[in-house]
């Protein structure tokens, strides 16, 4: 879990009548001109109710800020009971961008000030957006009743305009795609749940309350690229799947209530983390006694293949092809990797000489492995007390054959279709091109937007790559990055994609205002 906080501010308030109404709450000026208020039950769920509760209270605008588990956050301004103006950003529920104009009127900002908020709340992050707002009003924004502000705060807009020049509208193109919008489907709530990747989708019953889920739909790509119900339930049910097959479990029993490949309906019960194989087997962790667990490797129907007692228990599997797994074991500053074979559970391979504590991505490809992951090692090889983010290729014997430090948290990993480029994508940073084997770097993409893969196409003889920009934009680039050839700005926000019977991609978005879910067809 992320940080999660929330406080109040009141334009020109009186301290002492505000303390005189929440009783509770540390309240003073930490700024100049504003209340700022701190108390224990200000939490997400409630900050906006106690604002709206206060804003009746006295004559002044009441301005209510929450982060949740540094994902998601809100702004609102209340004036004698009504939320005048509002902004929220939920990448896993209700956003709204919200009357931005309004919102600097009735905070008396100046009109220069309009720009760079809807930049910051277009463009940042949740904790970004914090921080920035934060600047922009003066205010503390990033405290709570736990972590009182320490000093005054002051308004600056300077990190909010180097953050922005940092982040420039990207140039025009001549697009050589289309983004073709193939089906749209009403009353659907996206819902991410479980292990899951495409072809299959989840939603749940569209609800007043963004944090409730009410039953299970679960979706599969066809091949003309649109995606159809095959399962529906009452209630909220796990739900996990491989490229191949879907199943759905009830949460307390673990009983499976359906499985797309029509084995295991019924008749078992899974239990712990559960991951579906692509040769359709099934792995689950159990847990024993102390600190250890039982991985186990059940057949398509579900009968037990192998148990592996993990002493100390596996902390994950990291990536798993259709002959061999990757398990992270860890302790106190000590991180190993076992390699066993999927279909005895027998180990393989081990790498015990790793300096660092846990894994972020791994990828297999042809025996060999690449992991990004937490280090100590500096670039000439000796120990640093100071962390360091490397990327390793492991051979087929599990030995380091090639390490690269790292600039920051690599988010994602991806392979070119002829396996001989590895890119590596930052959080909000840039992206690495390197030369597969001997990781090489031979291009650095410098972009402060948020840059994910999404996949290749080909268009003739070239190879494209498809990559998200944002929430919402998609972008065709060529096989070495070094131009965008296509750019779309899709309605509602990326969710998924899939590729349709003839290899075309599809990428699927969801309106969360609207409840509408849509599949494009990139051509």
């Amino acid at each position: 879990m992320g940080m999660t906080l929330a406080n109040l501010h009141i334009l020109g308030g009186d301290p002492d009548q505000i303390r005189s109404l929440m009783p509770q709450a540390a309240v003073g000026f930490w700024s100049s001109g504003c209340v700022s208020v701190f108390a224990p039950d200000l939490q997400p769920p409630t900050a906006d109710r106690q604002a709206r509760a206060l804003s009746r209270k006295i004559p002044q605008c009441v301005l209510s800020v929450w982060l949740f588990d540094e994902d998601a956050a809100g702004f609102s301004i209340f004036r004698s009971g009504k939320r005048e103006a509002a902004h929220v950003l939920d990448p896993d529920g209700y956003s709204n961008l919200g009357n931005i104009p309004l919102f600097c009127r009735l905070w008396e900002l100046p009109e220069e000030d309009v720009p760079r908020l809807r930049a910051v709340w277009k463009k940042g992050g949740a904790e970004e957006q914090l921080y920035l707002t934060g600047c922009l009003l003066g205010l503390p924004l990033c405290h709570d009743s736990q972590m009182l502000p320490q000093q005054s705060c002051r308004r600056d807009t300077a990190p909010v305009d180097q953050w922005i020049r940092e982040r420039p509208a990207p140039p025009r193109i001549r697009n050589q795609a289309r983004a073709e919008l193939i089906q749209e489907i009403p009353g659907f709530r996206y819902h991410a749940t479980g292990t899951f990747t495409a072809p299959f989708y989840v939603s749940v019953d569209p609800y007043d309350d963004p944090y409730a889920y009410d039953g299970c739909h679960l979706w599969k790509a066809q091949e003309d690229g649109t995606v159809r119900e095959i399962w529906a339930a009452d209630e909220d049910e796990m739900a996990y799947a491989s490229s191949k097959r879907a199943v759905c479990v009830e949460p307390h029993t673990r009983r499976v209530l359906y499985d797309s490949a029509g084995q295991l309906s019924g008749i078992c019960a899974l239990s712990g983390d559960v991951q579906l194989m692509e040769r359709g087997e099934i792995l689950q962790e159990r847990t024993l006694e102390k600190s250890a667990s039982a991985l186990e490797c059940l057949g398509p129907d579900g009968t037990l293949l192998w148990s592996r007692k993990m002493d100390p228990a596996c902390d994950r599997v990291l990536s798993w092809n259709d002959r061999e797994l990757l398990l992270q074991q860890r302790t106190r500053e000590q991180m190993h990797l076992i390699r066993l074979d999927l279909t005895d559970g027998r180990e393989t391979g081990r790498a015990d000489d790793l300096v660092g504590t846990d894994v972020h991505k791994a990828l297999w490809d042809h025996g060999a492995w690449w992991i990004t992951h937490n280090g100590f090692l500096m670039e000439d090889g000796t120990r640093s007390r100071e962390r360091r983010d490397l990327l390793t290729k492991l051979d087929e014997k599990m030995r380091t054959a090639a390490r690269l430090p790292l600039p920051s948290w690599a988010q994602e990993l991806c392979f070119s279709p002829d396996r001989k480029r590895l890119y590596v994508f930052f959080f909000e940073s840039q992206v690495w091109v390197l030369e597969g084997e001997s990781l090489v770097l031979e291009r650095t993409l410098e972009d402060k937007s948020f840059l994910a893969p999404l996949g290749f196409d080909t268009r003739g003889t070239e190879n494209r790559l498809w990559l998200l920009r944002g929430n919402s934009t998609v972008e065709a680039w060529d096989e070495a990055l070094t131009a965008p050839v296509s750019r779309h700005r899709l309605k509602g926000r990326v969710t998924g994609q899939h590729k349709d019977g003839q290899g075309r991609l599809c990428v699927t978005t969801w309106d969360e205002r609207k409840n509408v879910f849509r599949v494009f067809r990139l051509t």
